[in-house]
């Protein structure tokens, strides 16, 4: 046992060596669409283009990607070898969830991964054996699909027991699934199909929320776009565009930066030819309230405001991303004055409209443990 052992590893070793000696020597041209789609996939998470991080990084995945081939072993892209691979990336690569962490680099260097870097590593493994991949977007979420002989199988990249999972066994209105982290509300007809390449334009588009929540809304926009150059129809097919968009516009115009909110107006045009619906101007306008009476110290309130809109017909999704974005700040607000029924009731909103488990428990925990420590008997024993 111990002898297989040091033959695999020298194996392995070697490998890696052939990786770093042959990958630019001889590319073949699907050699060259995967380094150019690891590059640019890299570079939307941060990376720096040009730079050693950058070559290294990329060498690290492209490693880790014939490793993980030499683990599955040769063969047709069957059934068979695809739950194989499934099993293979989870013991040695898909070891931990972070909904932060969209840089597919971090699978190879320390297992760290969300659904869309956990999506892209699995689909550019499945590539490598072979299969025809499509990545499946629902709002909040990305699965990965493979193309077997007998038909497509659906793949939950953040669980262990996620291969071939069943729709119909995912999708329900405010239940969430036990299979895995990121955990869809959404019904079947909200996905969308679109090549593995498009997971750059969703990581670009993740950093320019991130890049928004930040304050630098110039920076966003412009993340937005180059989000649009990887994904076909982004602001008609992935709401989560057209909300920024529209947010960053209320926040230009609001503070008479007139020049910027014309550029981002013309960039929403550009991407999306349709008129800036009356739903959109609510919640943009209902979320700047919000956000003001929770920052003066008014969660009730903000609240209200927040269910005067169940009286407005909404589209569901735009509903749910809405209180995705405005329960943690009223959540905040409230607990800041042991306002403890308008936290829970704000709680249970976000739990209904948040995808990831993960993230709705680490909300409610962390309420708890507000109320905890503000709570009369705790005080007493500190005391």
């Amino acid at each position: 046992m111990r002898r297989r052992r040091v033959i695999m590893s020298g194996m392995l070793i070697v490998v890696g060596l052939l990786v770093q000696a042959g990958v630019s020597a001889s590319a073949t041209t699907a050699d060259e669409t995967e380094i150019t789609l690891i590059t640019q996939a890299l570079i939307a998470s941060g990376v720096e283009p040009g730079s050693e991080q950058l070559e290294s990084e990329r060498l690290a995945i492209q490693q880790a990607l014939t490793e993980t081939v030499w683990r599955v072993g040769t063969g047709k892209p069957s059934y068979r070898r695809a739950y194989k691979l499934q099993r293979v990336l989870h013991r040695n690569y898909l070891k931990s969830y972070d909904i932060t962490v969209d840089n597919v680099g971090r699978v190879a260097q320390d297992g760290t991964y969300n659904c869309l870097s956990g999506v892209l590593f699995f689909g550019l493994a499945a590539e490598r054996l072979g299969f025809d991949t499509r990545v499946i977007e629902y709002p909040g979420h990305l699965l990965l699909e493979l193309d077997v002989r007998g038909g497509p199988v659906l793949i939950e990249t953040t669980s262990p027991f996620g291969f071939d999972v069943s729709p119909s066994r995912l999708l329900s209105y405010g239940s969430a699934s036990s299979f895995g982290r990121g955990w869809l509300v959404m019904p079947p007809e909200s996905s969308w199909s679109v090549p593995l390449s498009a997971a750059v334009g969703f990581t670009w588009l993740n950093r320019a929320w991130r890049t928004f929540e930040r304050g630098n809304v110039a920076e966003a926009v412009a993340f937005v776009d180059r989000a649009a150059e990887h994904v076909p129809d982004l602001a008609e097919r992935v709401e989560a565009a057209p909300r920024l968009l529209a947010r960053a516009f209320a926040k230009e115009y609001d503070a008479g930066r007139f020049d910027s909110a014309y550029r981002i107006a013309t960039l929403q045009a550009r991407l999306d030819p349709r008129p800036i619906t009356t739903q959109d101007r609510v919640l943009a306008a209902a979320q700047k309230r919000i956000e003001q009476l929770c920052a003066a110290g008014f969660p009730a309130k903000a609240a209200a405001i927040r269910e005067e809109l169940d009286g407005i017909h909404f589209e569901p999704v735009a509903l749910a991303l809405f209180d995705r974005t405005v329960s943690p700040a009223i959540i905040s607000a409230a607990v800041r004055l042991d306002e403890w029924g308008v936290a829970e009731e704000y709680v249970r909103r976000h739990a209904a409209s948040e995808p990831d488990a993960v993230e709705r428990e680490r909300l409610r925990a962390w309420v708890e443990s507000r109320r905890d420590e503000k709570s009369p008997l705790c005080s007493g024993l500190r005391r």
